[in-house]
């Protein structure tokens, strides 16, 4: 009984660490996606190779949600809300930001897309590694602690205004993308008193 107790105890934990840490560095892999579109580092084909990268990131994310579900006996949602929620969040992030990538990749050499990248490269960089960097502290199991835990301005203070010059591609797609961000700060910075379905209700667009 003990070992099995143990076991239960060690493994979820485990499960729950893993998650989180794969959430971070799928924050980090889709920072650099969009900062190779920017730069112009990749063509169309490489930065679908990079997505498929952060992809597989998202099946780790997966099997290790399964794993602490098994390991709570359906009692997840009540005692990681956010971590019930992580793998929905993630996907989305994953399918917008590909498809900013697609924009950016569109509107090489307009004006208003070059004389944005400089702006667009620092505050969506600022964004997706503040997020990356939450869910390192939730995996270390210290995402109440202060003054680590910043609020939802900070993280998208450096994001800039597309300008006019900017194709109505990339204005529709950011704008979803920004939606994202806010959505996963709120999410992840979340009080503890939030239930899953509240934070469900934060994802609703």
């Amino acid at each position: 009984m003990v070992s099995i107790i143990v076991s239960y105890l060690v493994l979820h934990a485990s499960a729950r660490r893993r998650a989180f840490t794969t959430a971070s560095r799928m924050f980090r892999a889709l920072d650099a996606l969009l900062q190779a579109a920017l730069a112009h580092r990749q063509d169309w084909a490489g930065l679908e190779a990079m997505n498929d990268q952060a992809a597989k990131l998202q099946l780790v994310l997966n099997e290790c949600l399964e794993e602490a579900n098994r390991e709570n006996l359906g009692m997840l949602e009540r005692r990681h809300p956010i971590l019930s929620v992580l793998p929905a969040l993630m996907r989305r992030m994953q399918s917008d930001t590909m498809l900013v990538a697609r924009a950016i990749n569109i509107g090489k050499g307009r004006s208003g897309m070059n004389d944005m990248r400089g702006e667009l490269r620092h505050g969506l960089s600022h964004a997706y590694r503040a997020l990356a960097r939450r869910c390192e502290l939730l995996s270390a199991g210290k995402g109440g602690e202060m003054p680590e835990r910043p609020r939802r301005n900070e993280v998208l203070s450096h994001l800039p205004l597309l300008g006019p010059d900017a194709l109505p591609e990339m204005h529709f797609v950011f704008s979803f993308l920004r939606e994202d961000l806010r959505q996963a700060a709120d999410i992840l910075m979340s009080s503890s008193d939030k239930t899953a379905d509240d934070l469900r209700r934060l994802m609703q667009r």
